[in-house]
């Protein structure tokens, strides 16, 4: 094994011709082949399918390999290995699909299962993955005893890769992810990652572009929009002259510093932040989707409806369909601006039971995700049918006590309980402003919410209660 070890440390293709037998064989294959990770070259050598790459990028992850599989029988020893691999990657692939299915509790026993398989075998990448995820599931859950168990678990993983640059791309991932399943990046966490990150610092573009991320990431989290547009302004100082930085990342931050400005009420800025985010996005592209549906918002937060109007009027028949049944929850508040004599073209005609169809898959989520969905609901009935609106607001009472009690879902629970006063004051001004002041009170308590998603107030809930209360002033009238 010495013998090996200093052939592969010497080696040259001059050398390479004078050297036979096994380990002539051996390091020739080792030099002419490509493997990403320790696992990838322990299948390989395993399973008899060789790809060609530049030895040097072999060099230092193959001592320990060899030493696994060839101070042994290689035949024994590798089939076992070989197996246990397979058993570790199909844990951790199945673990993945029912995190989608948010089965978090199933998933986490396969990682660990996973992660245990990984660390007796070497396998540094796989169980990598593992605990990565394992510290996703402690910090959504706010297990910090578990999540420091996987931080160590991480970095003496890390330490095995040899890779340095992963360190970033850890947290980032991390945040990404938190951030995506609405779960709430803790303080120590977040600490934790800046020291680690200042520990790494540099000035490359992809140290700064994930630094700033992570920053906005948790910003958003903790409703410090002041925060974001300051982050953001800073990134896009930084980024936008450089060479090599990708469009979508420039579009990343013009866009937060964007909703930063919506949070602050400052429409203009925002309006125009989101035309710059526009020239960074491709054609036709999701992204750019997820623009004029924010530019649609900011119209409405703004109070020009007509404006709104034109961008559903053009957009709202886009090819992907979330954005799809977005636009169908913003008709249904066009449809009451129309009604309440705020827009003058505009839906006329609007179908509750089609409404409910089209948007069947947003309505699934418990996550505070539909709420738009059940508040234009509402919305229509109040101005199309009381009977119904009597009917179906005190189930949506029900469902705003058991799922809106995260901090981001307090203004609409408020705005909920005050639509149940209506029938209790006879659909009358007086009687609503005498029932619900408490409940006006406790919701102006909250700021609005603009986080990086679809779920933002498509109207703030201050001016719906406006135009809800002139509404039945008038029909009083």
């Amino acid at each position: 094994m010495k013998q090996l070890q200093f052939y592969i440390s010497k080696i040259d293709s001059n050398l390479l011709k004078s050297i036979g037998g096994r380990p002539g064989e051996l390091i020739h294959l080792l030099k002419t082949n490509q493997f990403l990770s320790e696992e990838a070259l322990a299948e390989q050598l395993f399973s008899g399918n060789w790809s060609r790459q530049n030895y040097l990028n072999l060099k230092q992850r193959t001592r320990r390999i060899l030493e696994a599989f060839f101070l042994v029988n290689p035949t024994k020893k590798g089939n076992e290995v070989l197996g246990k691999m397979q058993r570790c990657r199909k844990l951790y692939h199945l673990s993945m699909s029912l995190i989608e299915q948010a089965k978090r509790g199933d998933a986490k026993k396969m990682l660990e299962e996973g992660y245990n398989i990984a660390r007796v075998y070497g396998f540094t990448q796989l169980g990598y993955n593992c605990s990565l995820e394992l510290m996703i599931d402690a910090s959504l859950r706010g297990k910090k005893s578990r999540y420091e168990l996987y931080r160590e678990q991480k970095n003496s993983l890390l330490h095995d890769l040899q890779s340095e640059s992963l360190v970033q791309d850890f947290y980032y991932q991390i945040a990404l992810r938190v951030n995506k399943k609405r779960g709430v990046i803790e303080e120590y966490f977040f600490n934790e990652m800046m020291t680690e990150l200042d520990r790494h610092h540099c000035t490359t573009t992809r140290y700064v572009q994930f630094y700033y991320m992570i920053v906005i990431f948790y910003n958003l989290n903790t409703r410090d929009y002041k925060a974001v547009k300051k982050s953001s302004q800073l990134a896009l100082e930084i980024l936008r002259n450089r060479k090599g930085v990708y469009r979508s990342v420039l579009q990343f931050f013009a866009k937060n510093k964007a909703l930063g400005h919506l949070a602050h009420r400052e429409y203009s800025v925002c309006r125009k932040l989101l035309l710059e985010a526009e020239q960074y996005s491709e054609n036709h592209s999701f992204n750019l989707g997820i623009l004029h549906y924010y530019q649609a918002l900011n119209e409405l937060h703004s109070e020009e409806y007509n404006r709104a109007y034109e961008l559903y009027r053009i957009h709202r028949k886009t090819k992907y369909e979330v954005l799809r049944e977005q636009w169908k929850v913003m008709g249904a508040y066009l449809y009451f601006l129309k009604k309440v004599g705020r827009l003058s073209t505009g839906v006329d005609r609007f179908s509750v039971g089609k409404y409910l169809n089209e948007t069947a898959k947003s309505s699934s989520d418990k996550t505070g995700n539909n709420i738009n969905i059940l508040i234009g609901e509402l919305l229509i009935y109040l101005v199309k049918n009381k009977g119904k609106f009597i009917d179906r607001i005190e189930s949506i009472n029900q469902y705003s006590y058991y799922h809106l009690k995260n901090s981001d879902t307090q203004r609409a629970r408020w705005f909920i309980r005050i639509l149940c006063t209506l029938p209790r004051a006879n659909f009358s001004a007086a009687g609503m402003e005498r029932l619900a002041s408490r409940q006006i009170d406790n919701l102006f308590k909250y700021p609005i919410s603009v986080g990086d998603n679809l779920s933002i107030e498509i109207i703030p809930f201050e001016k719906l209660i406006e135009l809800i209360w002139e509404r039945l002033k008038e029909k009083v009238a």
